[in-house]
């Protein structure tokens, strides 16, 4: 409710009464509600202090990341790759797959660190087998050439320890054949010109010559379409970067 009221006030001027209006609210006792804190202001307070936190840790995080990662690096050795690589090894062997002569095969490999343990080493190398080819055709005309198998593998050996006069090994793995054959017949050149995926297992012993040379004979079954073979290995070890 709105009362008006006069005041009279004297003007400097030829003392003049001069009449002012204004309006003043009743004297009422009005309950406001609390704005102290409006319905909206709790959810936004605690949205900016969830993003304070976040930020804080954040900041904490990006402060104390690179100390941790520097003392991983003074602490740890790498456990894989050309920084790890610890053996070197060239081979020799035998091996011969199905209609074909026994083969001559050479190859290397380098050992490219540890998985989980030391004596668990993984490793890539290539091999290179020729061979003889002699089969027929579906028509019977027998086909004779020279045939080879140009494998890219990658290795999983499990080795006890190589500080023995004799260290026993196995191992697993998987490659990739380059199979050819210069033989003209359509039919077998179908078959023996082509890429093919495989597996194998090998198992064989190292034997310490000097303190980082191993001479080594191992066995190795492989499995693949066309060119399932069996060989036998004479390999020379190189070895370094404190292994063993």
């Amino acid at each position: 409710m709105i009362e008006r009221s006069r005041l009279v006030r004297l003007s400097p001027v030829g003392q003049r009464v001069v009449f002012h209006r204004s309006l003043r609210p009743a004297r009422r006792l009005l309950i406001a509600p609390n704005l102290s804190h409006p319905p909206h202001a709790r959810p936004i307070a605690d949205e900016r202090g969830r993003r304070t936190r976040c930020w804080s840790a954040c900041v904490v995080f990006a402060v104390l990341l690179p100390t941790g990662v520097e003392g991983q690096q003074r602490d740890s050795t790498p456990q894989m790759g050309l920084g790890a690589s610890s053996a070197l090894t060239a081979h020799v062997g035998v091996g011969q797959i199905k209609h074909a002569t026994l083969g001559t095969e050479v190859g290397a490999a380098l050992d490219l660190g540890s998985i989980a343990s030391k004596r668990v080493r993984f490793s890539l190398g290539v091999d290179y087998l020729a061979m003889t080819i002699d089969r027929p055709d579906s028509l019977g005309f027998r086909e004779k050439g020279a045939g080879y198998v140009f494998t890219a593998f990658a290795d999983l050996s499990v080795i006890p320890s190589l500080r023995r006069r004799v260290s026993p090994y196995g191992g697993v793995g998987f490659g990739v054949d380059a199979v050819g054959t210069t033989i003209s017949n359509e039919q077998i050149g179908a078959l023996y010109n082509t890429n093919v995926l495989d597996v194998h297992g090998q198992l064989g012993a190292f034997y310490r010559l000097t303190p980082h040379t191993r001479l080594s004979i191992e066995a190795r079954a492989t499995g693949a379409r066309v060119v399932r073979r069996i060989g036998v290995r004479l390999g020379y070890t190189w070895l370094y970067n404190g292994l063993p």
